[in-house]
C-alpha cells in the first residue's frame, strides 16, 4: 500500500510576525491516522487541514465551532438551529473527505504533485501547476524538450522529488501565497505530503509519526 497523507496549513497577514512564525515552526509536519479506514486498497490518502488563529493552530473540525459563533454576533437572524445545521454539515463534509481511496496512480490528485509506479518503486515528482498561488516554482524541468508532455517547453519546476522503494517514506513540503477572490486579501499555504510505501496488512494509527522520513524534499520560497 502507499500511504499518503496531505496536510495543509493556512494563516493570513496578521499571522506573518515572527511571533506567529515561531509557532508555525513547532507545527508538527505528521499526525497519527484518525477514523476506521479501509485497509484493502492500493492506495490511501488521508486529509488533515489546519488554520493558525493567532497564537493558536487549530484543526478544520475545531474551527467549525469559531465559525458557528461568528455566524451568531454577524448575523442578527441566525436561530441555533441554523447554527446547528451549519455545524453538522461542515462536520460531515470534513468526515466524508478525511480518506479516499484508489487503485491506480493515475486517479490520484494531489496539487503540484504526480505519482508513478514502475514495477515495485513510487516515483514523486513535484511539478509546478501554475494554476495560481506565488511563488512560481521554476528551475529544471524534467520534460521540457517531450513535446508529448504539458510542461513541454516550459520554464517551471517539474523535477523528481525522490522514488520510493518498499517501506521507505518520504515527505514534499512547499509553501504558497494566494489571494482570496472575496476579500482581495492575501492568505498563505504550506503543504506537507508524507509518502509511505508499506507491506504492512494492518496499518498501524501511529505509522507516520513512529518514525522520521528517509528522503525530505522542499520548496520554501518567499512568501513575500
Amino acid at each position: 500500500m502507499l500511504l499518503i497523507q496531505e496536510i495543509t496549513l493556512q494563516w493570513c497577514k496578521t499571522e506573518r510576525g515572527a511571533k506567529y512564525a515561531t509557532i508555525r515552526k513547532s507545527f508538527p509536519l505528521a499526525y497519527p491516522l484518525t477514523l476506521p479506514f479501509a485497509q484493502n486498497h492500493e492506495i490511501l490518502l488521508h486529509h488533515t487541514t489546519y488554520y493558525q488563529n493567532g497564537k493558536h493552530i487549530q484543526h478544520s473540525l475545531d474551527l467549525i465551532d469559531t465559525q458557528a459563533k461568528q455566524l451568531q454576533t454577524t448575523y442578527i437572524d441566525v436561530s441555533d438551529a441554523d447554527v446547528q445545521r451549519f455545524i453538522v454539515q461542515q462536520q460531515k463534509w470534513i468526515q466524508q473527505h478525511t480518506y479516499q481511496y484508489y487503485d491506480d496512480v493515475q486517479d490520484i490528485h494531489c496539487q503540484n504533485i504526480h505519482i508513478t509506479k514502475d514495477k515495485d518503486i513510487y516515483t514523486i515528482t513535484f511539478c509546478e501547476q501554475c494554476c495560481h498561488g506565488m511563488p512560481i516554482y521554476r528551475g529544471h524541468n524534467k520534460d521540457f524538450q517531450n513535446v508529448h508532455s504539458p510542461f513541454y517547453g516550459k520554464d517551471l519546476c517539474n523535477e523528481v522529488a525522490f522514488a520510493l522503494q518498499e517501506n521507505q517514506y518520504g515527505r514534499v513540503l512547499y509553501q504558497k501565497r494566494f489571494t482570496d477572490i472575496d476579500t482581495g486579501g492575501w492568505y498563505y499555504c504550506l503543504f506537507v505530503y508524507n509518502f509511505l510505501y508499506t507491506n504492512q496488512t494492518n496499518i498501524p494509527k501511529q505509522i507516520l509519526v513512529s518514525r522520521k522520513p528517509d528522503m525530505i524534499y522542499k520548496k520554501l520560497g518567499d512568501l513575500f
